[in-house]
C-alpha cells in the first residue's frame, strides 16, 4: 500500500475520484481501483487522519485576506473530515486572518457540499444574509452549487497551476456568477461596483 500511495500519480487518482463523485468514499473507491483488499482502509485511514499537515498559505493570500477583512467579514466554509480539515486551518493559521470557520462535518457528512447548511451556518455566524455575501472557492464540482442554494453569489478562483483548474461545471447551476484568475483580480471585482454589495467571502 505505502508504494502504491507513493506513486507519483496517486494524488491525481484520489482527486479524480472526488472530482466525479464528491461524495463518494474516497479511500475505498482508490483501494477498489488499484486492485487493493478492503482490509488495508483501517490502516489507510489511520495514516490520513493522524497525519500533521506542513502547510503554509501563498504570499498573496495572506496579504489579500488582510486587506479585504479591513472592509468585510470573512469566513471559511471547510468541506470533509473534520479531524483533517480542523488540522489544515491549524497549520495555516486561519484563526487570526478570519472571523468564522464552518467545518461541514461537524454538521454530519449529510451537509457536505453542495448541501446549503454550511454556507448558511457561515452566514449566521458572521452575520449577513446571503444576499449580502459571495462565496470564493476553486472546485466546480460542489463549491458554487452549495452556494447557489444557499442563495450567495459565487466567484471562482481559477489559478493557472490550481487544483481544480482544468475542471468545469457540469451544469450550469453548478457555474459561478463569476470567474477570476488572480487575487488581484478578486479585490478588484469585489471593489467594483456590481461586487460592492459582497460583505463576505
Amino acid at each position: 500500500m505505502a508504494a502504491a500511495l507513493g506513486r507519483p500519480s496517486a494524488l491525481g487518482e484520489l482527486l479524480a475520484i472526488e472530482q466525479d463523485d464528491p461524495q463518494a468514499p474516497l479511500y475505498s473507491a482508490w483501494l477498489e481501483q488499484q486492485g487493493l483488499g478492503e482490509a488495508m482502509l483501517p490502516e489507510l485511514l489511520r495514516i490520513h487522519r493522524s497525519h500533521e499537515p506542513t502547510l503554509a498559505l501563498a504570499p498573496d493570500v495572506r496579504a489579500t485576506l488582510r486587506r479585504l477583512r479591513m472592509r468585510f467579514r470573512l469566513g471559511l466554509v471547510s468541506d470533509g473530515r473534520l479531524e483533517q480539515q480542523r488540522a489544515k486551518a491549524e497549520a495555516l493559521g486561519l484563526a487570526a486572518l478570519l472571523d468564522a470557520l464552518v467545518f461541514s462535518d461537524e454538521l454530519g457528512r449529510e451537509h457536505w457540499k453542495p448541501d446549503p447548511a454550511p454556507y448558511w451556518k457561515a452566514l449566521e455566524r458572521l452575520g449577513v444574509s446571503p444576499t449580502e455575501a459571495v462565496y470564493v472557492g476553486d472546485n466546480p464540482a460542489k463549491d458554487f452549487l452549495g452556494a447557489r442554494r444557499a442563495g450567495m453569489r459565487s466567484v471562482r478562483l481559477r489559478r493557472p497551476d490550481g487544483l481544480h483548474a482544468a475542471a468545469e461545471p457540469q451544469s450550469a447551476e453548478a457555474a459561478p456568477d463569476a470567474e477570476v484568475a488572480t487575487f488581484s483580480e478578486l479585490e478588484a471585482l469585489i471593489g467594483s461596483p456590481q461586487g460592492s454589495g459582497f460583505a463576505t467571502l
